[in-house]
């Protein structure tokens, strides 16, 4: 069996995210710390990474502070803290286009990139619409969905019409539609310690996957752009991925991630959290001072 090793890496934060956005029906539930991360695997020769992270354009630089994302760290700068750079990315896997998960492709210069076509359709016909039917196309950047086009112009853009199963050595990209985005995908993929899902922005925390105060039930995330029911059944789907077992599930926003697995800070408190390593990887955990 190929497995992978798995980082996640936080490049910015909303120290007050309200929980509502995270938890749907969770009204007046106050805040909590709310990372923004991106996920590197690593096999062999391959570095694969789940989503980019926002860039500096004026459009997403005014998103982020519309949220009071604060922190934010180029890729370059985030990579380094487990001895990867930018240029060593080979492939992206982009669970959707919202700015903070796909605004930074220029940041990666020889990676092949992986979008599901139903996503980026959507996303141009929707800011085809009259401005007031627009809704949802807030942390949408046109500048991303152009970047696209452009890797699709140098062969660096592969369009998903469906699932992919085993798209790489013990990883399948699968379907998420009509849920936190129309073409929203999720990740499923192999490692020493058992299987991982990556979710994307269909979980945010893990009472997503764990209930709420012991109730027991899925909650779908409080931004679906899709269907609520839809989203529950990707929830379930999940979790029977990774054999019922919810903190198997790798929530991006989700801080209590540094509580559950091998993880340290760097400066200013960003978490880097090492969820598992291939065997023969070494660790990127910081030497102890002496």
């Amino acid at each position: 069996m190929s497995t992978w090793s798995v980082w996640v890496l936080e490049y910015a934060v909303v120290e007050e995210f309200p929980t509502s956005l995270s938890i749907y029906g969770a009204h007046n539930q106050g805040t909590r710390r709310g990372p923004f991360s991106y996920v590197v695997l690593k096999q062999d020769n391959l570095v694969v990474m789940v989503d980019v992270g926002f860039g500096e354009t004026a459009r997403q630089k005014g998103m982020a502070e519309e949220l009071n994302v604060k922190g934010w760290r180029d890729p370059a700068t985030v990579l380094s803290q487990i001895g990867l750079t930018p240029e060593q990315v080979t492939h992206v896997i982009v669970t959707h286009a919202h700015y903070d998960h796909f605004g930074n492709v220029s940041a990666f210069p020889n990676a092949t990139f992986f979008l599901s076509a139903r996503e980026l359709e959507f996303w141009v016909r929707e800011l085809s619409l009259p401005p007031r039917l627009r809704t949802f196309s807030g942390p949408v950047d046109p500048a991303d969905l152009i970047a696209a086009v452009d890797l699709a112009s140098r062969g660096r853009l592969q369009l998903l019409a469906d699932a992919a199963p085993g798209l790489f050595p013990g990883l399948d990209v699968l379907p998420a539609w009509d849920t936190h985005t129309p073409g929203s995908v999720y990740v499923r993929l192999d490692t020493v310690e058992g299987p991982l899902v990556l979710a994307g922005d269909n979980v945010y925390v893990w009472e997503n996957v764990e209930g709420v105060d012991g109730d027991g039930r899925l909650h779908p995330v409080g931004l679906v752009v899709g269907s609520n029911i839809k989203a529950t059944k990707i929830l379930d789907d999940m979790l029977k991925d990774v054999d019922d077992q919810p903190r198997r599930i790798i929530p991006v926003h989700e801080n209590r991630l540094r509580e559950q697995f091998r993880s340290w800070e760097s400066e200013g408190g960003a978490m880097v959290v090492e969820v598992a390593l291939q065997s023969g990887e070494p660790s990127r955990l910081p030497l102890p001072s002496t």
